[in-house]
C-alpha cells in the first residue's frame, strides 16, 4: 500500500511537473510569436526604409543622368554646327585665297611682259610686290596693278620698284587707291619727261600742292594731263 502511495504521488507531481512545463512552453512559444512579429515588423519597416531610400536615389541618379545627356548632346549638336561652319569659313577663305593668288599671278606676270623682265628681275618684282603687301595698308596686289601702270609708261624694272614707296606715300596721303596714284604718277612724270630717280621728289610737289589748295589729288592729276606737256615744253619744272 505504502509502495503504490509512493508511485501514486510520483506520478502526480510528474504529471503536474508536466503540466507546468506545457503551460511554460505555451507561454515560451507565444513570447516568441510576439517577438518574432516585432521583429518582422521592424524588418518590413527598414525594408520599406531601404526600398524608399534607394528609389528616391535612382530618381535622382536618373535625372542627373538625363541632364547631363541633354547638355553633352547640346554640347556635341554646338561643335558640330561650329565645325560645319569653321569648314565652310576655311573652304571660303582657300577659295579666296586661291582666287587672291591667281589674280596676283596674273598681275605680275603682265608687269614681267610689259617691262622685258629677265627672270632675275621678275624676281625682283615679285618680292617687292609682296613686301609692300606686308608692310602697308595696301595688298601685294594692288602693288601688282600699280607696277603694271607703271610698266605701261615705259618703265623699266628698277624704275619701277623706285616708283613704288614715292607712290605709296602719294596714295596714302591722298585717299586714292594704289593704281589711281600711280596713274597720276606716271602721267605726270611722263608729261613732264621727268626720270623715276625724280618721282619721290615730283610726288611731294603735288601733295603739297593739293593739301595746299582748293582741290584734291585726281583734279591736280586731270589738270597735270593737259598741262604737263605744256609746261615743259615752255621750260617750266614741275613746282
Amino acid at each position: 500500500m505504502a509502495s503504490g502511495r509512493k508511485v501514486a504521488e510520483v506520478f502526480v507531481e510528474v504529471r503536474a511537473n508536466l503540466s507546468k512545463l506545457k503551460s511554460g512552453m505555451k507561454s515560451a512559444m507565444s513570447i516568441a510569436s510576439g517577438g518574432a512579429s516585432v521583429i518582422g515588423k521592424v524588418l518590413g519597416g527598414l525594408a520599406n526604409l531601404i526600398k524608399n531610400v534607394l528609389t528616391a536615389a535612382f530618381k535622382v541618379v536618373g535625372a542627373v543622368i538625363k541632364t547631363i545627356f541633354k547638355l553633352v548632346t547640346t554640347l556635341f549638336s554646338s561643335i558640330i554646327k561650329w565645325a560645319k561652319r569653321g569648314v565652310l569659313a576655311l573652304s571660303a577663305f582657300v577659295a579666296l585665297s586661291v582666287v587672291v593668288g591667281a589674280k596676283f599671278g596674273q598681275s605680275m606676270a603682265r608687269v614681267k611682259a610689259l617691262t622685258g623682265a629677265s627672270e632675275k628681275e621678275f624676281k625682283a618684282l615679285r618680292e617687292e610686290a609682296r613686301r609692300l603687301g606686308r608692310a602697308t595698308e595696301y595688298s601685294a596686289n594692288q602693288a601688282a596693278d600699280a607696277m603694271s601702270i607703271f610698266a605701261m609708261a615705259g618703265f623699266k624694272t628698277n624704275d619701277v620698284i623706285t616708283a613704288m614707296t614715292p607712290t605709296l606715300d602719294f596714295a596714302a596721303a591722298s585717299g586714292l587707291d594704289l593704281a589711281s596714284a600711280a596713274d597720276i604718277a606716271a602721267r605726270v612724270m611722263g608729261g613732264m619727261q621727268l626720270e623715276a630717280k625724280d618721282l619721290e621728289h615730283t610726288m611731294d610737289v603735288l601733295t603739297k600742292a593739293f593739301t595746299s589748295a582748293n582741290m584734291d589729288a585726281t583734279d591736280l592729276g586731270e589738270a597735270m594731263k593737259f598741262v604737263g606737256a605744256v609746261g615743259k615744253t615752255v621750260g617750266k619744272d614741275v613746282e
